[in-house]
């Protein structure tokens, strides 16, 4: 059975007579609770903004919906414009496979497509037909993800 400490210092008398060690802890301090309630409202504007479908993102295929309810939360500084981008370059890396599981492969996996280490989407790349579909842009990221897939398990069952 759990009994509250007394708080009196250095040891309280219940664990003066019982011969305990007295731990008690102390109330958080109005700054201290301050401080939490800005980071809580900090970090829920930060969600309330990776909600919003991020424009580079517009065009894929894999961009969540926005979550009904969510009211657009305009960003505070250009720290937070500077941390979605970092967030979006972070999961470039993520993959999600014809069955919907999402892996992670690096910048150097052979299962990277080319476009991804160049940190450029394939929008941004010259050589590719501008005038092209976006599925004639899907078909070909398929197919460079394929030969990279194939050329990875070459080197692995050492195929010339």
């Amino acid at each position: 059975r759990k009994v509250k400490c007394g708080g009196e210092q250095p040891i309280c008398q219940r664990c003066a007579a019982r011969n305990d060690e007295c731990i008690y802890k102390l109330n958080p301090t109005l700054s201290y609770t301050q401080r939490l309630e800005g980071r809580i409202k900090e970090l829920e504007d930060q969600v309330a903004n990776l909600t919003k479908s991020p424009p580079s993102l517009a065009g894929s295929s894999h961009s969540s919906p926005l979550v009904s309810g969510v009211q657009d939360v305009p960003s505070q500084s250009s720290r937070h414009a500077t941390d979605e981008q970092g967030i979006s370059r972070s999961f470039r890396s993520l993959k999600i496979d014809d069955k919907g599981s999402i892996t992670y492969h690096g910048a150097t996996s052979f299962f990277n497509l080319p476009s991804d280490r160049t940190g450029h989407g394939p929008s941004d790349m010259p050589f590719l037909n501008p005038s092209s579909s976006d599925t004639d842009l899907q078909r070909r990221e398929r197919l460079i993800h394929n030969a990279w897939h194939q050329r990875a398990m070459e080197n692995l069952n050492e195929v010339p």
